[in-house]
């Protein structure tokens, strides 16, 4: 898991000191070298010797500039950098605080969802596809908690591709579309993604019971 990431820099803006620390421990452990501000201005100094790849900014920073305040800001001094934000509001209440000329790899994360490695994972591959141009999305959570990715994947299995064929598609290695089969195996242990006669038939029972 730890190299996945190995020698990219997250930029952690977060007040809560104890949000902050949970924060360092999940995103070290997927191999990133990070730099932690408890608010804007930190984070502004930060820049002059610490360049991104990716900023968590928490959206409320308590009084002085917010995380939205930073990101416009940082934006015209270091375009590259992808930001996912960070707040305890649903996301349709979130996305209405945001500056639609906000543009770049921008990711919304609930801080909920920060005790669950994989949606944080998730909310992070989303932000560095370097393909994503969006104002902002959220991280999409289906039933049982899975990740977009996991979501994705029982899709292209109800199509009735094999693991080879959906790593030839997604540009990814067997090993690692096995990897993510087995997460799901874990949340949805009545899954049968292990046998080759009962798997499309399970997986396409599952997805019609989600959009039942």
């Amino acid at each position: 898991m730890g190299q996945e990431f190995e020698d990219r820099r997250v930029l952690l803006v977060e007040d809560d000191a104890l949000t902050l620390t949970l924060l360092e421990s999940v995103i070290r452990t997927f191999g990133f070298h990070t730099y932690s501000a408890a608010s804007a201005t930190e984070a502004k100094v930060a820049l002059t010797s610490f360049d991104p790849d990716l900023a968590i900014l928490d959206i409320d920073l308590g009084p002085g500039p917010t995380g939205l305040d930073f990101a416009k800001m940082m934006s015209k001094t270091h375009p590259h950098v992808a930001v996912l934000f960070l707040s305890r509001l649903p996301y349709e209440d979130a996305a209405g605080t945001m500056d639609s000329t906000l543009l770049g790899n921008i990711g919304y994360l609930n801080k909920l969802n920060l005790h669950d490695v994989e949606i944080v994972r998730s909310a992070i591959e989303e932000c560095l596809r370097p393909a994503l141009q969006a104002t902002i999305r959220p991280v999409f959570i289906p039933g049982r908690g899975l990740t977009r990715m996991q979501h994705s994947l029982l899709l292209d299995i109800a199509g009735g591709l094999t693991n080879r064929e959906i790593a030839t598609k997604d540009g990814k290695s067997l090993r690692a579309i096995e990897r993510i089969a087995e997460r799901i195996q874990d949340k949805i242990p009545e899954l049968l993604l292990d046998s080759r006669t009962l798997r499309l038939e399970s997986v396409r029972k599952y997805l019609g019971q989600l959009n039942s």
